[in-house]
């Protein structure tokens, strides 16, 4: 499921918003949607809460962001980020576009939200 959606929106040029939340899609959907995140130049907020995305996915998905020109706002509250996520994902932060990062109900503890702060 999450890989041909992949596929249609790293073609898509139209959809600016989408929302996957509780779909327990996990880290292979994360990575599938990041490696779209680096091609698509239409897509403004993506919102992936509760679906089961760790540190491996949150790298997948910080890394394409980083790229990425046009997402503004990224919603990965309730998944399983915890530190390491978190500093996985700070790579996101060093995007000029995104302007809202919702890493909510993620046991993210102080070493995650240093690397945060620092990105």
């Amino acid at each position: 499921g999450a890989a041909v959606l992949a596929r249609g929106l790293a073609a898509n040029t139209g959809v600016e918003s989408i929302y996957l939340g509780a779909n327990l899609f996990g880290d292979v959907a994360a990575e599938s949607l990041g490696n779209a995140l680096q091609v698509n130049s239409s897509l403004t907020s993506l919102d992936m809460n509760r679906n089961a995305i760790s540190a491996i996915g949150a790298y997948a998905l910080g890394s394409s962001v980083a790229v990425n020109t046009t997402l503004k706002e990224l919603n990965l509250r309730a998944n399983m980020l915890e530190d390491e996520g978190a500093q996985r994902l700070a790579t996101a932060l060093r995007s000029r576009s995104l302007l809202k990062l919702d890493l909510c109900d993620n046991g993210i503890g102080d070493p995650g939200c240093t690397a945060i702060a620092k990105a």
